[in-house]
């Protein structure tokens, strides 16, 4: 059968275009190489966790435009995140910080920087580590638990627009991320969208006439194609192109996509509280870092993130190698002996999403070639083949559900207007 449009991918970039596509009259089908919707938007509901939990995507950074009207469509509703961030060092908590006393300094360096570079050379240069031990660390690890980041690749500019936003609201779409994915899987459908799951696409072979998707025995023929697929797994080239295109291979190459392990953990009862009961976000210096409560939500689930090159190091070790870290760092973090945290936790889950075969990463950073990168892959591949995805979105929000779903937007407009 011959389509309109053929997307690769149903994550949330895949999603939007196709409901916009199929909704303006477009012949659409959505090649998903999963057995589910979502890509790294997955909320879990299992025997164990009283709640339901997000393997991937959970916030919604700030008041942003297009999650909130898609909710708003949905009758979704959504929470604001409460709870204070509490900082320990050393299984000091909220330690004094001598970063206040510099913070001064780094915004006005950052303010005067001409030229954009990458973390690295602007804390060796401005703040080496022997002289700012504090401050040096601790913008290293907002860039590599934050961002995902590598900061020999990573732009300290973006990293100084990521502070800049800091400040703003979170909020959790009620009752998980699931019910926009499953919201927009059914406006596609009834518009006539049709989703073919477990399909992962190997091969694009396109000329001047048409496009074609292959997937094991299976040959898609397309008038145009989206690609969808995670910066990761292009990077990886899991996806071959025929004839090859150097140009949007190499951008691929440029685009920064760090690494996450995500924790997930239910105990019997929320024993954090002992140490303040508006616990939100904990900060340390143990191998699992950071962690979240689920406040206003009083359940007993800590969310534990480890992310960037750390992430990588260890995205190799088992289940039973991460529960010992992960109990090993609420241990310290909370002086818990490690036995009697392990008699109090009912339910865990670990998600490594460098081990997804089909992600194979876990968001995007910006690099100091992201922008070029992006120009490129903002142009369709002789006219028919278009890239979306939270890797590629130029706004303000990379990395985000925002990001993805803007870009599927934007990819969709642009077809919709030379129908």
């Amino acid at each position: 059968m011959n389509f309109d449009i053929l997307i690769i991918g149903a994550g949330a970039a895949g999603l939007m275009a196709a409901k916009m596509l199929a909704e303006a009259g477009l012949n659409v089908v959505v090649l998903e190489a999963t057995e589910r919707p979502g890509g790294r938007i997955h909320t879990l509901t299992e025997p164990g966790f009283s709640v339901p939990v997000e393997l991937g995507a959970e916030f919604i950074h700030g008041k942003l435009p297009l999650t909130l009207q898609l909710l708003k469509e949905a009758g979704i509703g959504s929470t604001t995140i409460e709870g204070t961030m509490k900082t320990v060092r050393k299984t000091v908590w909220n330690p004094p910080e001598d970063m206040e006393d510099h913070w001064e300094k780094l915004t006005n360096k950052l303010n005067e920087l001409e030229n954009d570079t990458n973390v690295r050379e602007f804390l060796d240069a401005n703040f080496p580590i022997d002289e700012y031990p504090v401050l040096y660390g601790t913008v290293q690890r907002f860039a590599e638990g934050f961002d995902l980041a590598d900061i020999d690749k990573v732009s300290i500019k973006a990293v100084q627009k990521e502070w800049e936003q800091g400040d703003e609201d979170q909020f959790r779409p009620a009752g998980g991320y699931r019910h926009l994915i499953d919201y927009l899987v059914r406006t596609a459908e009834t518009a006539g969208a049709i989703f073919h799951y477990s399909s992962p696409i190997t091969n694009i072979k396109y000329d001047n006439n048409s496009v074609q998707l292959i997937s094991g025995n299976h040959v898609y023929r397309g008038k145009k194609a989206i690609v969808t697929a995670s910066a990761g797994v292009l990077q990886a080239r899991k996806i071959l192109f025929d004839p090859q295109p150097p140009a949007y291979l190499s951008a691929f190459d440029q685009l920064g996509f760090g690494s996450i392990i995500k924790v997930l953990m239910e105990f019997e009862s929320p024993f954090w509280k002992s140490i303040d009961p508006a616990i939100g976000f904990i900060l340390s210096d143990e191998e699992i870092p950071t962690w979240w409560t689920q406040l206003p939500n009083e359940r007993s689930v800590l969310t534990g993130w480890l992310g960037g090159p750390n992430a990588t190091v260890r995205s190799h070790l088992t289940n039973e190698d991460l529960l010992e870290i992960s109990i090993k760092s609420l241990s310290s973090i909370f002086s818990i002996d490690e036995v009697a945290l392990k008699q109090q936790l009912v339910h865990y889950k670990f998600v490594c999403w460098d081990n997804h075969p089909f992600v194979l990463g876990g968001y995007s950073y910006q690099t100091l070639r992201s922008d070029q990168a992006k120009k490129i892959l903002a142009e369709p591949l002789e006219g028919k083949i278009f890239f979306a995805g939270e890797a590629l979105s130029i706004g303000d929000s990379i990395g985000t559900v925002e990001a993805a779903l803007h870009s599927g937007k934007t990819v969709a407009e642009k077809i919709i207007s030379k129908k």
